[in-house]
């Protein structure tokens, strides 16, 4: 019946019963739908040959349940498709497009999210969680970790949440925290880490290496302020050399700091900030 009113946007949200209610994705045969919003329903017939998406340029899936090796497909097929925002699933996702320009994926629970082909994406938002009881984790004391693999995406502008307690990041297959990799288009850049833990002040440290033109940072402190962290940073002051990175010294404009409990290594790097970054016009700190 949709097929045949010429419709550009569809939203649908299940809001009265079962998110296991299907949604008849087949039935979308119009080549003009645009924008399509789907929430909180389960996409069983998710696949190439199931509706005509040859005009799609947004597509947003919010608590829906679908296979994401079948929602790849769909990614790499949608020639038009600019904008994807995927909410709540629990699936991994693989990312193939020449199309697409925003991806936002939040609140998710998965092992891994790849960037594998993006030549126009500028911007992604990784707010991604390990799943619980994670299978790769074998000894008692990791944490489970979610792979972000982001290749081949040269218009990259700007980056949220990469969760540094979390995430093993990866720029054209190259370690990122752990190895220098020139990230060159990247101008804004949200990291969440706890700020008490040196390995995650270190990764830090290296990722700013790798981003010569970042223009904002902005970090989101993930914990408490720690017992030893006031002696820590005596013996472990990783960004007192600040004035021999690149985007620190030339360009650097605003720097903020999420979630500020004022603990040394926060305020360490504070001062650092604005003793080596002449361009800087703006400071915040927020604390909700």
């Amino acid at each position: 019946m949709l097929s045949n009113k010429s419709i550009q946007e569809i939203t649908v949200l299940n809001l009265g019963h079962k998110t296991s209610t299907g949604f008849p994705v087949e039935e979308l045969q119009d080549g003009r739908l645009s924008a399509l919003s789907i929430g909180f329903m389960t996409l069983p017939d998710l696949d190439l040959s199931c509706f005509n998406y040859s005009a799609l340029q947004v597509l947003c899936l919010f608590s829906c349940t679908f296979e994401g090796l079948k929602l790849g497909w769909i990614i790499t097929d949608c020639v038009s498709l600019r904008e994807l925002r995927v909410g709540f699933p629990t699936e991994n996702l693989k990312i193939n497009s020449k199309s697409l320009e925003m991806v936002v994926v939040w609140g998710t629970k998965a092992s891994w999210l790849v960037i594998e082909y993006a030549p126009k994406l500028d911007v992604l938002m990784t707010s991604i969680f390990p799943r619980e009881g994670d299978a790769r984790v074998k000894p008692k004391r990791s944490h489970p970790t979610v792979s972000i693999s982001i290749n081949n995406a040269d218009s990259l502008r700007e980056v949220n949440y990469l969760l540094l307690q979390y995430h093993i990041i990866t720029v054209n297959s190259v370690p990122i925290s752990k190895k220098y990799v020139p990230w060159n288009s990247v101008k804004n850049l949200k990291l969440g880490l706890n700020v008490s833990s040196a390995a995650q002040r270190d990764s830090l440290r290296k990722i700013l290496d790798s981003v010569p033109m970042l223009l904002e940072l902005c970090i989101r402190r993930m914990d408490d302020i720690g017992r030893d962290e006031g002696f820590d940073m005596i013996i472990d002051c990783p960004f007192e050399d600040l004035n021999h990175v690149t985007c620190v010294t030339t360009c650097l404009s605003r720097f903020s700091v999420e979630e500020f409990r004022g603990g040394a290594a926060e305020l360490h790097m504070i001062k650092c900030v604005l003793r080596h970054a002449p361009h800087l016009l703006e400071l915040c700190t927020t604390h909700c």
